[in-house]
């Protein structure tokens, strides 16, 4: 049972105006000796003090409870609110604001149980608060009312969109024992790597006879086919939770700005769900790291249920709070491949990037900023934005210049994400 809910009743502005005017009138009655005058405010003085005398009690409020009716499709989130009654409640004004800032308001009967469904339209990803609705109740004939003193947030995790990826770039170097892909070390399971002398473990069938008449001769020695280990890879995704930028450039450094198109951390989303699930669908183990903060930090492993925790650690990345300088980069297994996921508009994602490569693993920069919009901007704005993207640039070619590659996760013409996935997954790109 739901607990009471002290409420502060107030005067509707109509009544109140109808008592102040009545008491001007009895007031100006007395001192003129009018009683002519009195008479026109009692019957306002008789009404207040009428429905003073029906006000509800202070326990009396509606209660408003929701949840969100279904998974997105469309576009569209639904949603289902419900509002208990309470006595001496005639009517409750239900307001409705979606995510965009549109507001619906309809007026309920706040004597008898209530349900209200609709949707709403979701255009980002990650944790949002998709409704917020508040109630103002009505009661003693609209005498009475409290503003606004329950509001309700339905609160969602928005799953990205999961993009199939067909070729995968490897690491330099497979320090795995077992797995799907071939290593450059002498095992079993590989393709034919060599042919070599017969040594104590290796299977008879593996014997190649015509290298052992060709070459063994008069020695006695026999000869086996070789084939290459298999490993798997070890990837870590690095988020670049610091902020959010839309296309807008006119919002950028706005709070709540990011409402329409795509936003940085949306694309960021879907690039990291999209490579988690690819690299664990081949056997990988895959990691996750971000560099606002160390609470959202996925150890590497692989398999569902890993990939579930992944998933699930990226919907929940979005800027809190003020983020600090790291003073050393996160921690990763040794000869790991690394995805730094970020917009690169500061050093910080370039210089976590620059200390990875230093220190001998496969770097791939993902660049995660949406197109930039600057229809309507001011022409001090432009240049700004121009400075801006020199500098970004630059950034950019200096990682280039050490080492690092470079993705573009969005498609722009013939250059989409699956063919630069097929460039840098090429073996010339591996060997070194």
């Amino acid at each position: 049972m739901t607990p009471p809910v002290l409420v502060r009743w107030m005067l509707a502005p109509p009544f109140a105006a109808a008592v102040v005017v009545s008491l001007v009138l009895i007031g100006l009655a007395a001192l003129l000796s009018r009683p002519d005058v009195a008479f026109v405010g009692l019957p306002l003085a008789i009404g207040a003090a009428w429905a003073w005398d029906r006000r509800p009690p202070r326990t009396s409020a509606p209660h408003l409870t929701g949840r969100l009716d279904r998974l997105p499709e469309d576009g569209t989130l639904g949603y289902r609110l419900s509002l208990e009654h309470a006595d001496g409640i005639e009517s409750v004004r239900l307001r409705v604001t979606a995510p965009h800032g549109r507001s619906h308001e309809v007026v309920l009967d706040g004597r008898a149980l209530t349900g209200v469904r609709g949707s709403v339209p979701v255009s980002h990803t990650g944790v949002q608060d998709l409704v917020r609705a508040e109630i103002v109740a009505v009661a003693s004939d609209g005498a009475f009312a409290f503003e606004p003193a329950q509001h309700l947030v339905l609160e969602g995790i928005i799953a990205p969109t999961v993009r199939p990826i067909a070729a995968l770039p490897l690491p330099r170097h497979l320090p795995g024992l077992t797995g799907n892909h071939d290593s450059t070390r002498a095992g079993e399971g590989g393709d034919f790597r060599d042919i070599g002398l017969f040594a104590p473990g290796d299977r008879l069938k593996r014997i190649d006879w015509k290298a052992t008449v060709r070459r063994a001769q008069n020695t006695g020695e026999l000869y086996a086919r070789r084939s290459s280990a298999t490993a798997d890879a070890t990837v870590i995704l690095v988020i670049d939770s610091r902020d959010d930028i839309g296309s807008r450039v006119d919002a950028w450094g706005l709070a709540g700005s990011n409402t329409e198109g795509r936003t940085s951390m949306d694309v960021a989303r879907e690039a990291a769900s999209s490579l988690a699930a690819a690299y664990i669908k081949a056997g990988d183990r895959v990691g996750l790291r971000d560099l606002a903060t160390q609470r959202r930090s996925v150890s590497d492993g692989a398999g569902t249920r890993h990939l579930e925790r992944l998933q699930r650690a990226v919907a929940l990345a979005r800027p809190s709070g003020m983020p600090q300088r790291r003073e050393r980069a996160p921690l990763v297994a040794v000869g790991s491949l690394i995805y730094v996921l970020s917009t690169f508009l500061d050093d910080e994602a370039s210089r976590m990037a620059n200390i990875w490569r230093a220190a001998g693993h496969r770097v791939i920069a993902v660049d995660v900023l949406p197109a930039p919009v600057t229809a309507g901007a001011s022409r001090e704005l432009a240049l700004a934005l121009r400075l801006v993207l020199a500098e970004r640039d630059e950034r950019i070619h200096e990682l280039r210049a050490r080492g690092v590659e470079l993705l573009r996760w969005e498609d722009e013409g013939e250059r989409t994400v699956e063919s630069q996935l097929r460039a840098l997954s090429r073996p010339s790109r591996r060997s070194a």
